[in-house]
């Protein structure tokens, strides 16, 4: 006869706590008007879109998604190498995008169109530092932009364009870019809140 024995209770695997990450440019404030302008012109339009309140306007370098919180002073000390690399610079914004185009968006952005060649390099050096942090960290070619908008639904994208005849800024402000930011997200039904874990002032 069969000896019988109780099976051992595997006890559950502690529960990581993570924060969702992303790593970007503060805009100063005359970037903020001037994207605050625009919004305001383009609501006034009545296109299906949900516009970012203007505290919520960043230029992201680097999203990285879940990270779990043990691993954050490393990831700072990995920016912290990557701000030493770089010396502070210039950038503009002006025009109207939208992702995947124009003429049907999923997303309206304005984009960075002097200084994007050094916000690439930027965030070429980061998203390679920061390689296996984050569970959303993605591979395609870096678009340096402002999302300002998220249309809602498929069938009113192919509305917008026509309405925004005479509306596009061919500048909306320039400013220097000193340094980047770790950031993080908290996502709200009333809108993400964002809270700044660090500042990384560029060298020189």
């Amino acid at each position: 006869m069969k000896a019988q024995f109780d099976e051992p209770e595997i006890p559950p695997a502690p529960k990581v706590e993570t924060d969702r990450l992303f790593v970007a440019i503060l805009l100063d404030k005359y970037i903020q008007d001037g994207l605050t302008s625009l919004i305001k012109d383009l609501r006034s339009l009545d296109v299906p879109v949900k516009w970012l309140e203007p505290g919520n306007l960043h230029l992201t370098l680097c999203f990285l998604g879940e990270v779990p919180r043990s691993k954050e002073q490393e990831v700072m000390e990995r920016l912290q190498l990557v701000r030493r690399e770089f010396n502070p610079f210039g950038i503009q914004l002006g025009g109207l995008g939208g992702f995947p185009n124009l003429k049907k968006p999923s997303v309206l952005f304005a984009p960075v169109s002097e200084g994007w060649e050094k916000l690439r390099d930027l965030a070429g050096a980061i998203s390679k530092n920061l390689r296996g942090f984050g569970q959303k960290q993605e591979d395609r070619e870096f678009n340096a932009h402002v999302t300002l908008g998220r249309v809602k639904g498929f069938k009113g994208a192919k509305t917008i364009q026509p309405k925004l005849e005479g509306k596009i800024p061919a500048l909306i402000g320039k400013m220097g870019v000193n340094s980047f930011a770790l950031i993080k997200s908290q996502l709200n039904p009333e809108g993400p809140v964002y809270t700044i874990l660090h500042e990384f002032n560029l060298a020189g």
